[in-house]
């Protein structure tokens, strides 16, 4: 793998490779399989595994992570946590799977055709892919339009009335964060701001576009009533 942009990458005594960027706004760490070799030389690494023989009928299993922090102490805590869960992976899949099938049936999988069944699957997938937990500006959980977009990464108004309406049906609690989550810019005449970020010095929240409906709670009534 090679390094984005200018950053540095490191080989902690715990086998886990460490990438931070110089500015310091992005620390990602990786755990790859004891399968074979790992090369460094400061700016990229090189993870040569070794012929793994399979003989039919049976398998092997290998696990490898990524973390992403905003600062290099949140980081260490993930890969602590990480690999603290090592001896009870296999619950944990267990219990994420008995999670995933919950949500499916509280927005109605069950009794879906199969056309439908294939678009509330997807239409979970993103909204639970886009969740983000509070971090920086935003103190509250909510889910960005896209993550896939760099300038989608944050919560607007229009989309978050949206996306509490749709998550509610799933979970009430983040339907709910997300809407506290705008309601935190909040200003004195009642209006709520168009858009908002983690990091300010990235990029500002908009308050710009607020004479619109979008920024009015009566909006967002609407959509609760919904």
């Amino acid at each position: 793998g090679t390094q984005f942009g200018s950053a540095s990458i490191k080989r902690g005594k715990d086998g886990v490779l460490r990438f931070s960027t110089l500015s310091g706004k992005s620390h990602i760490a990786v755990g790859l399989p004891k399968l074979g070799r790992i090369e460094l030389d400061g700016v990229s690494y090189l993870s040569a595994d070794e012929w793994v023989n399979i003989p039919a009928q049976s398998g092997i299993k290998i696990q490898a992570f990524q973390v992403v922090a905003f600062d290099s102490i949140s980081l260490e805590t993930e890969i602590e946590h990480v690999l603290g869960l090592k001896k009870t992976f296999g619950k944990l899949i267990d219990q994420r799977i008995s999670e995933w099938q919950k949500m499916l049936d509280d927005i109605g999988y069950q009794q879906a055709s199969e056309t439908e069944r294939i678009v509330l699957q997807k239409s979970l997938q993103t909204l639970i892919g886009n969740w983000r937990s509070p971090a920086g500006e935003l103190k509250n959980s909510g889910l960005f339009p896209s993550a896939a977009i760099h300038w989608f990464h944050g919560f607007w108004a229009w989309d978050s009335w949206k996306h509490s309406a749709a998550i509610a049906r799933f979970s009430p609690q983040l339907a709910k964060n997300h809407v506290r989550a705008m309601f935190d810019f909040q200003d004195k005449n009642g209006m709520i701001a168009d858009c908002i970020f983690r990091d300010t010095t990235m990029e500002k929240h908009n308050w710009r576009k607020c004479l619109h409906a979008n920024c009015s709670t009566v909006k967002m009534h609407w959509y609760e009533w919904i």
